[in-house]
């Protein structure tokens, strides 16, 4: 899998091989070209294959001779590319696979993203807003015309909910429709995927918790799809 920012304009790069996933990342100033590729050991037609593909995505060859190896997590970068590459490391966070991720940084200009404030209506206190709008209210002149008297009754509505609501914090990542049952019960079904994992692993009988961790995934995603349609 190839995971973007959402607020990067990015296309993915159609390769007729289930081993090999790409795109193009559209920065202002350039192009990136990504792809993420499998390549079984010791096939050498495999890897003659994959580098068919690359070359026909990047539309310019590149010569291949000699012996064909394979090496597990390569990160593989053009020199113009290179030069931009701030760190590449093993991930610090272990997921429990016996695969780790590995996290690439370059140093490359992004468009600006402005995120607008949000209020956390259902966290709101209602009854000081409700006390608020009725002692603004009382020294509000109650004269003019009906569109008039409309937005001054606007304006002290909005000026208590904005003042006493409080604001969410900015993320990218934000879901609106996201939970703290959600998050607990992704706590939970991460456990029990991980400890199955590691117990299977070191060749224990993980029967038992294959089951739990099947249920834990069911009732996660279930609750999500539940929460999805409820927003």
């Amino acid at each position: 899998m190839l995971w973007v920012n959402k607020d990067v304009e990015a296309e993915q790069v159609l390769i007729e091989s289930p081993d090999l996933t790409a795109a193009v990342i559209r920065l202002p100033e350039r192009l990136i070209f990504m792809a993420l590729v499998y390549v079984e050991h010791g096939d050498a037609q495999a890897l003659r294959d994959t580098c068919n593909h690359l070359r026909k995505a990047i539309t310019k060859g590149g010569g291949q001779g000699g012996d064909y190896e394979s090496t597990i997590d390569l990160v593989l970068a053009s020199e113009n590319l290179i030069d931009s590459m701030v760190k590449c490391a093993i991930h610090g966070t272990e997921h429990g696979s016996d695969h780790r991720a590995i996290k690439t940084v370059f140093d490359v200009p992004r468009p600006d993203t402005n995120h607008r404030e949000r209020l956390l209506l259902k966290n709101a206190p209602w009854k000081e807003i409700n006390a608020r709008i009725a002692q603004n209210l009382d020294s509000t002149p109650a004269e003019g015309t009906l569109q008039q008297r409309t937005d001054r009754l606007m304006s002290v509505v909005l000026e208590a909910v904005h003042t006493l609501t409080p604001k969410a914090k900015p993320s990218l990542y934000a879901k609106r429709w996201w939970t703290s049952d959600l998050t607990q019960l992704h706590y939970i079904y991460t456990y029990w995927r991980n400890h199955t994992r590691l117990e299977r692993q070191a060749g224990r009988d993980v029967t038992h918790l294959e089951e739990m961790a099947k249920s834990a995934s069911k009732q996660y995603h279930d609750a999500i799809q539940q929460q999805k349609k409820k927003h």
